[in-house]
């Protein structure tokens, strides 16, 4: 198994995929009291305050949900560089709500519906029910650290988010067959291996474990090993560290920046409990110092610091030359796995530029208080090498794949030609 050492501005491991820390209370208690009884029919509590009814409720939300992106989501300006009039949105929703939610159900549809049209850029969306038994999970396995745990335990045990998430439960929801398996191949002329990953959801971790392992011992002489990531939104850092990083081995560490603002739910997730962020203006002389961080609001960083521990390299295949094909599809973790590869030298990254937001941190959760309803987005980002945003540019592959050429098909000729040379 891998051995992980990170040093995070404040972070403490969540799902290890999706990280954060909080303040205030550091034990795992659920918040007091039981949830409160829910009306079938409209998805909330039945105790309605004096003079509202069901749709000022949904209305309440709607606008407690827009001054929550006010306070907090720092990505406002990208929607406006890219020609999106964010009060249109605002406006066009607000009466969609109005109109068509009548149940907590319809609810959830029209904001989906919205962050869709929004691209659900920097992660921005509605927490489904399998997101949000994954962190509870996460929360209450007895072998977490509990440090850094308070935030996390408010909003996901709030009474009514219990309650309300009870309404949005589905049976199918995070199971391993609802995630395609890795798909092999062998290449005999090129002495290579092709892995396709289409998923690092958590919920398929021991699932895959294995099977890369199994795969290259069962070959000879490996001299090159495919890992196609293309199309692959994401799901848990724990997936690229387990199935694909620890099979080879070897140890690695780099050091990163997490850029931030000191905005409301910031404050709640990652200031005090360990430890505050520091000014960019203490950045170290050596450390970049990004041109995006004034349109963003984000005057603080934390120094992020990644060393992974492997087995010893022992076979051939162990130490064959490696590839990771990459498209704009790549997400999240999935880009987070990018990154690694770019700043460790763990592979050469073919394809075209990722989707991005995958500096590690994961998006932050903030709960509607009269629905209980979480929303997710991102409030800190990483920096490329470049000293581009990650969240916005993505990740860029070491070789191109122009259009019109697929990256699997320019890796085989790479691998050919290195294999002339």
């Amino acid at each position: 198994m891998l051995k992980i050492t990170r040093v995070l501005l404040c972070i403490c491991a969540l799902f290890v995929v999706l990280q954060g820390c909080a303040t205030g209370r550091d034990s795992l208690d659920k918040s007091e009291g039981e949830p409160k009884p829910i009306e079938p029919a409209a998805g909330i509590s039945e105790e309605i305050p004096e003079g509202m009814n069901y749709a000022s409720i949904f209305q309440e939300d709607y606008d407690e949900l827009w001054q929550l992106l006010d306070d907090n989501y720092p990505f406002f300006s990208v929607y406006e560089s890219r020609g999106i009039d964010i009060e249109q949105v605002r406006v066009a929703y607000g009466e969609m709500v109005e109109n068509r939610a009548t149940d907590l159900y319809s609810f959830v549809e029209v904001l989906k519906q919205m962050f869709r049209e929004l691209d659900y850029f920097a992660h921005l969306n509605v927490v489904d029910y399998g997101t949000y038994q994954t962190y509870c999970d996460a929360m209450t396995d007895p072998a977490r650290d509990r440090s850094g745990s308070a935030a996390w335990n408010e909003v996901l045990f709030n009474a009514q988010t219990v309650a309300a998430y009870e309404m949005l439960k589905t049976i199918s929801s995070g199971m391993q067959a609802d995630y395609p398996e890795i798909e092999t191949a062998w290449y005999p002329e090129i002495n290579t291996a092709y892995f396709h990953i289409r998923t690092m959801a958590g919920a398929v971790v021991e699932r895959d474990q294995e099977m890369i392992e199994s795969y290259l011992s069962g070959l000879e002489h490996v001299e090159n090993v495919i890992i196609d990531i293309t199309g692959n939104s994401g799901g848990s850092t724990r997936y690229m560290q387990e199935v694909i990083i620890n099979p080879f081995g070897g140890t690695y560490s780099y050091k990163d920046y997490i850029f931030l603002g000191k905005t409301p739910v910031n404050e709640k997730y990652y200031w005090d409990e360990m430890g505050m962020p520091s000014p960019v203006s203490e950045l170290p002389q050596d450390a970049p110092n990004p041109s995006f961080l004034e349109e963003f609001g984000m005057d603080y960083f934390g120094e992020s610091g990644v060393r992974i521990e492997g087995k010893p390299q022992t076979e051939e295949w162990m130490t064959a030359s490696r590839w990771v094909l990459i498209d704009e599809m790549v997400y999240s973790s999935a880009d987070t796995f990018a990154r690694f590869c770019k700043k460790t030298g763990w592979a050469t990254l073919v394809g075209r530029v990722t989707k991005g937001d995958g500096d590690g941190q994961g998006p932050v959760f903030v709960s509607l208080s009269n629905t209980g309803l979480l929303i997710q987005f991102s409030s800190t980002t990483g920096i490329n090498l470049d000293g581009s945003c990650n969240t916005v540019y993505g990740t860029a592959p070491d070789i191109l794949a122009v259009k019109g050429k697929w990256p699997l098909e320019l890796c085989k000729e790479l691998i050919l030609e290195h294999g002339d040379q």
